[in-house]
């Protein structure tokens, strides 16, 4: 493909399209998903020159040995083994020479161009190009920063280290920088090849364990690993998971925690109007959304499943991606983390799928939320009481201001209100047909209370 020849920076591209269900069309989706990221490696000399740069202190001081072959190669960086003077075994990732001049000067031509579709040609603009560069510019100066990824495997290794089950790497921060990072070398099989030979309780297993780690990140860390393709899968010792490469994460706020646990009960429920209200709140749209219409195309999304096949032997994570889509045509912003989530979801569920396919993904995603929402330990009821008050201080303390402000304003002179109500003659009409019929039923309340008591008179 063309996106290949064209170098790293648009390889990363069209991975990142190859997930926006609510831009481009399956044809599109389904050619891009083909690129690959498998380059031939550079000759170790010039590997070298970047380890001196990174250890002015000696590369011999600090390793006792290093592979000149890579385990591993891609555009941006290639893998080699080695062993610290300590003896322990480790993995270098090294960047190739000159790969951040190349990024930066590709993200200046898609700026360029994103500004100029943007200017002249009207239908482009509703996509916001512009804003879609930066944001692809920032996730990608992420991804090329070593010393961060070394961060981001350090919080990844506290948070499983007694996690039954599931390895993440050592890092080695203080011997890592901005292009070589040094983690612990894990002695595993990968994925696809322990699953060729593996029994079905062994995938079954695998399968469970993967998504088990995937909605541990999501529902309770706030933290997940956001490319969890087979590659970054090995297994250790026929039943371990080991999670590497920690290059691409997702970061949740508490607000945003809460509000996919909603999205995915109110899936389980089938209750879409829940889910368009969850997505109003998670984009933080204020203006006016017509959300009964929204309701009824998310509705239109599950319905098939709903008549009989059941959400659960779906793809819920290709769902989910054209819910988000839907509401993109409603003109809701979600945040960048919510596709993102979706996304990883989405290669996670391949992987998983591949393994053991009758896998209930729905029911246990679901029963996982519901159980988040159980009754909590004391101590982070604490801590949320206590985000909770911080933010109600904050209200009291804006709040008199705003509206000391506003009737400033509203007593100005110059300070004229309008209110448009649309179809008020309709309204009018309406409000004087009702106060008619309202009359006409009291008169002729009055004339039957009238003759009853006539009636009544009368008897007597």
């Amino acid at each position: 493909m063309c996106l290949e020849e064209l170098g790293p920076t648009f390889i990363k591209l069209g991975q990142i399209l190859s997930t926006r269900t609510d831009l481009l069309s399956q044809d599109f989706l389904f050619e891009l998903k083909k690129l690959q990221d498998e380059v031939p490696p550079v000759p170790f000399e010039q590997i070298q020159r970047i380890l001196k740069a990174q250890y002015p202190q000696g590369v011999e001081s600090i390793f006792e040995w290093i592979e000149s072959k890579p385990v591993g190669s891609a555009s941006i960086a290639q893998v080699h083994r080695a062993r610290l003077r300590s003896g322990a075994s480790v993995v270098i990732k090294i960047q190739k020479p000159g790969v951040q001049q190349t990024l930066a000067e590709d993200v200046e031509v898609l700026r360029f161009l994103a500004e100029s579709l943007d200017t002249w040609i009207v239908d482009f603009k509703k996509y916001n190009l512009v804003a879609m560069v930066e944001e692809f510019a920032q996730t990608i100066q992420q991804e090329i920063n070593f010393l961060l990824e070394a961060q981001n495997t350090q919080r990844f290794y506290e948070n499983f280290k007694n996690r039954e089950s599931i390895v993440v790497p050592r890092p080695y921060v203080a011997l890592s920088g901005a292009q070589v990072f040094v983690m612990e070398y894990i002695e595993g099989t990968s994925l696809n090849d322990f699953a060729a030979t593996a029994t079905l309780a062994q995938k079954k297993n695998l399968a469970e364990r993967s998504l088990t780690a995937y909605v541990s990140m999501v529902f309770t860390d706030g933290l997940f690993h956001a490319d969890l393709h087979s590659g970054n899968l090995l297994v250790v010792e026929g039943k371990h998971l080991a999670l590497v490469d920690f290059g691409m994460v997702g970061r949740l706020s508490k607000r945003l925690q809460r509000g996919i646990i909603n999205v995915f009960l109110s899936l389980s429920q089938e209750d879409y109007e829940k889910m368009a209200i969850e997505y109003i709140e998670l984009a933080a749209v204020y203006q006016s959304i017509d959300r009964d219409k929204l309701t009824e195309d998310l509705r239109k999304i599950f319905a098939p499943y709903n008549m009989g096949l059941g959400v659960s032997g779906a793809n819920v994570a290709q769902l989910m991606m054209e819910a988000a889509a839907v509401a993109f045509k409603h003109d809701l912003k979600l945040p960048s983390e919510l596709l993102l989530l979706f996304r990883s979801l989405l290669v996670l569920e391949g992987v998983a799928k591949s393994l053991y396919v009758d896998l209930d993904w729905l029911s246990f995603i679901t029963k996982k939320a519901a159980e988040t929402q159980a009754p909590q330990d004391p101590i982070k009821m604490i801590g949320e009481f206590a985000m909770m008050t911080r933010e109600f201080n904050s209200l009291t303390r804006t709040l008199p201001l705003e509206l000391r402000s506003y009737w400033r304003k509203k007593n100005h002179p110059s300070y004229a209100e309008q209110v448009e109500i649309k179809n008020l003659d309709e309204l009018v009409k309406a409000q004087i047909k009702s106060a008619k019929i309202i009359f006409f039923a009291l008169i002729v309340s009055s004339l039957i209370i009238s003759l009853t008591l006539i009636l009544i008179n009368q008897s007597v």
